[in-house]
């Protein structure tokens, strides 16, 4: 609801939308399939663009995660029932800290997405597109959560034979696809000696 209010204001659009198409673009960005009734970077001004970005992040890393972030970034505690629940969503055995693991998860996401993010914009700059440093956070947020969504019309047609384009989405993507829990267990037994 409150993305469907936060696209319906008048400086979220630059054209007029219907509530039906920023119900439809809401839950296609919090459950990041990419499927999108309308044009993006043509419907949405910035500051509509930044409201699919991070409804993208928020379902792409999970509620749950970014709440206990915010939560054990505050200095309170989880509770049980919240902690059991993220063990349940990530299949977390007792082993891992449960405050450890959601800061590794943040983290981790943040540090590949600002990494994927670099890489496209210069690819960007160099290409010439208008607003390189947006439009490779964006892309870099969206590839990582593999939500689909583009800045472009045409998707990433115009870069079909660009290798460092196509490397950097595809190393996105996988990342995102695997997951911070194998991340996550690689780094225990690589750096913590734990198996």
């Amino acid at each position: 609801m409150a993305g469907i209010i936060l696209l319906s204001l008048p400086w979220a659009q630059q054209a007029n939308i219907s509530t039906l198409d920023n119900l439809f673009i809401v839950t296609s960005a919090a459950s990041t399939t990419g499927l999108a009734t309308i044009s993006v970077v043509d419907n949405y001004s910035v500051f509509g663009q930044i409201v699919v970005i991070l409804l993208i992040q928020i379902g792409g890393i999970g509620y749950m995660s970014i709440a206990s972030f915010i939560v054990v970034g505050g200095r309170g505690r989880l509770s049980k029932l919240s902690s059991n629940l993220l063990r349940t969503e990530f299949d977390i055995s007792e082993n891992y800290n449960i405050k450890d693991f959601v800061k590794i998860v943040i983290w981790f996401s943040l540090l590949i997405e600002l990494a994927g993010a670099l890489m496209l914009y210069v690819i960007f700059l160099d290409s010439g597109v208008d607003r390189p440093i947006w439009f490779a956070i964006f892309h870099s947020i969206s590839a990582y959560c593999t939500a689909g969504f583009s800045l472009f019309n045409t998707s990433f047609e115009s870069y079909a034979t660009h290798p460092g384009l196509n490397f950097t989405i595809a190393f996105l993507s996988l990342a995102g696809c695997i997951g911070c829990i194998v991340f996550a267990d690689l780094y225990q037994r690589i750096f913590r000696g734990r198996s």
